[in-house]
């Protein structure tokens, strides 16, 4: 007999059936797959964190050991320097004060002609510039981004050395100053025209080997000679330190703000970049600090003796001023950009 033929509605069945079973094959062959694939990305995922969790805590290691070394090393030298900056920028306020009394120039009443005023004077200017050098000679092998407080600070003992090499530079801040120290003829016209003729700033070669004089190297290591050996030294025919002050002597000689402009120009950028230092112990940098560098605590530089009043004007003594602050800021504006910017 003929086979029967299968109702066509079974013939469905089994279609329907064939093509369950494959799309759930298919549905456990792609979840296989998938959490294969997903498998796969999570360990790669667990790696990625994993290397990243190493390295942060490599770098939080680095960066806690460096700061440490950083703040044991440079920590005592900051506290001093702080200090030296206070005496010198009260030495700069006071040499306003001694001229307004009349106790500065060329005449016997001079101050600069008694040995102690002119020796702390040169030792308050140039120890500073010491302990400078001496925190240079610890950051050579210390990482100074992790701390722009200590950065800053630094950048601005480096700027105070400069003053004494920028002579020329601040004469010719507005108005320009006529200064020829290197004319022919200088030594003799500077007699009667020290303002123009007498040399107001210091080489740097010179410079800086009055700045290491300075430092004494002993049992107990690298350090700024205290006063008192700087005084015991100063007037030694055979010592190196004397010869070395012996060569920037003319600097202070018969000094009064009058007569030596540019000097005095200097010095006020001097006592505004002291003045930002030890403000760098309060607050850290920012390019706006020179706004507020002073607040109601800036000295009066006003050397004018009471006669000298009536002749000369007040904004002639202000602009000085404001000169030795506008040297500061132009000087240090990128330094303070860069450290804004980490």
């Amino acid at each position: 007999m003929p086979a029967t033929a299968e109702p066509w509605y079974l013939t469905a069945q089994v279609i329907v059936a064939i093509v369950a079973a494959l799309t759930s094959l298919l549905v456990s062959v792609i979840s296989f797959l998938t959490t294969r694939s997903n498998h796969r990305d999570v360990e790669r995922l667990k790696a990625d964190l994993a290397d990243r969790s190493a390295q942060r805590n490599a770098r939080i290691e680095y960066e806690f050991e460096a700061r440490k070394r950083l703040y044991q090393e440079c920590g005592p030298l900051l506290f001093e320097l702080s200090e030296l900056a206070e005496r010198a920028l009260g030495r700069i306020a006071g040499l306003a004060r001694t001229a307004a009394d009349g106790n500065l120039g060329s005449g016997a009443e001079s101050w600069m002609g008694r040995g102690y005023y002119r020796r702390s004077t040169y030792y308050r200017l140039l120890a500073p510039l010491a302990m400078g050098k001496l925190l240079r000679g610890k950051l050579t092998h210390l990482d100074l981004s992790l701390d722009p407080s200590i950065h800053w600070q630094y950048a601005l003992c480096k700027q105070l050395a400069d003053t004494f090499t920028d002579d020329f530079d601040f004469a010719e801040f507005s108005p320009s100053l006529s200064y020829k120290p290197h004319a022919a003829g200088a030594s003799q016209l500077r007699i009667d025209r020290p303002e123009t003729y007498w040399q107001q700033g210091i080489p740097r070669g010179i410079l800086d080997n009055a700045v290491t004089a300075l430092i004494s190297n002993d049992a107990d290591g690298r350090r700024v000679l205290s006063f008192a050996e700087f005084e015991a030294r100063f007037d030694g025919q055979q010592d190196g330190l004397a010869r070395s002050f012996q060569r920037i002597d003319y600097l202070l000689e018969s000094f009064h703000p009058q007569t030596r402009p540019v000097l005095w120009r200097s010095l006020l950028a001097q006592a505004h970049l002291y003045r930002a230092l030890l403000f760098a112990r309060e607050r850290p940098p920012d390019p706006e600090l020179w706004k507020n560098v002073w607040g109601a605590e800036r000295p009066d530089f006003d050397w004018r003796s009471t006669e000298q009043r009536e002749r000369i004007e007040a904004a002639e003594i202000a602009r000085a001023v404001e000169i030795g602050a506008q040297y500061a800021e132009t000087k240090t504006f990128a330094l303070l950009q860069r450290i804004r910017t980490r």
